[in-house]
């Protein structure tokens, strides 16, 4: 099996990586949203290890890892989403490694991280239950699992794009399956996942509100949401973030002893970019 989506490209997604949308340096909303899901994730941690983010595309989360003293690796299909990944690993000023790969089919050892994650991927897939089979397996036992998923429902955030002109194409390019919570929980269970934990959380104002044509720099609508934010916070968790949300928050932990190390250093990860990143 390839490394498809389906419905998109290589050719659509260098375009979103080439316009810098992913960059660390932009104050806009995505930045707003890495900053709420990095407050869950981070008390469920290990303070150090190694991390494998797939299908990193710009690789924002595993930037902001290895800044705090992670050894990260990021793997994604799109050699353009690496060059964005490097521009975000230089601002933080940390070192990675960037590989160009398969989820499908993980170049790694069984067992060989502390943490494995991805960020807006799974939801690309039709069929994504081989590329979480295939994050856990290189996962040691006890190791930490963990997925956002944007899934293709009703949320408050792009409520109204569908006033935009191309907005149903832009849809298209980001959502492509539909998930439910029950869904996702079986899913990492069936990977051999245990103690997992899946629940609705970002609720923030409708994008449209905010147009690019008029706030290119995303500024005033990461102000925003982010004046809104203790308020927006607390619907995490609840029904009207299950209604109203755009992505659910996806961990869980390897079934197998806690204790257990990462056997070895992965193989096949790529050369380290000449910067160190």
């Amino acid at each position: 099996m390839s490394f498809q989506m389906k419905n998109s490209t290589a050719l659509e997604w260098g375009m979103v990586w080439e316009s810098g949308a992913g960059d660390l340096l932009n104050k806009d909303i995505w930045r707003l949203i890495d900053q709420s899901k990095l407050d869950y994730l981070r008390p469920l941690l290990p303070r150090g290890g190694r991390s494998l983010e797939v299908g990193c595309g710009s690789a924002r989360m595993s930037a902001m890892l290895a800044a705090q003293g992670y050894e990260t690796v990021c793997l994604d299909f799109s050699d353009t989403a690496l060059v964005s990944a490097r521009r975000n690993y230089e601002t933080v000023g940390a070192a990675g490694v960037l590989t160009q790969g398969d989820a499908y089919h993980l170049p790694y050892r069984d067992g060989s991280f502390d943490v494995v994650l991805s960020a807006g991927l799974l939801e690309h897939f039709e069929e994504p239950q081989p590329i979480v089979d295939e994050m856990v397996r290189v996962l040691r036992p006890g190791g930490i699992f963990y997925s956002d998923i944007v899934p293709r429902k009703f949320s408050l955030f792009r409520s109204l794009n569908f006033l935009t002109l191309g907005g149903s194409r832009q849809s298209a390019l980001i959502y492509e399956r539909a998930f439910s919570k029950a869904e996702i929980r079986a899913m990492l269970r069936q990977a051999g996942c245990g103690e997992v934990d899946v629940f609705p959380m970002s609720v923030h104002l409708p994008q449209k509100f905010f147009s690019r044509r008029v706030f290119p720099s995303g500024v005033l609508e990461y102000r925003a949401n982010g004046l809104l934010q203790p308020l927006l916070k607390r619907l995490d968790k609840t029904r009207l973030a299950d209604a109203l949300g755009f992505l659910y928050f996806a961990y869980g932990l390897k079934a197998g002893p806690a204790s257990a190390v990462a056997q070895g250093s992965p193989g096949r990860e790529g050369a380290r970019c000449a910067s160190g990143c």
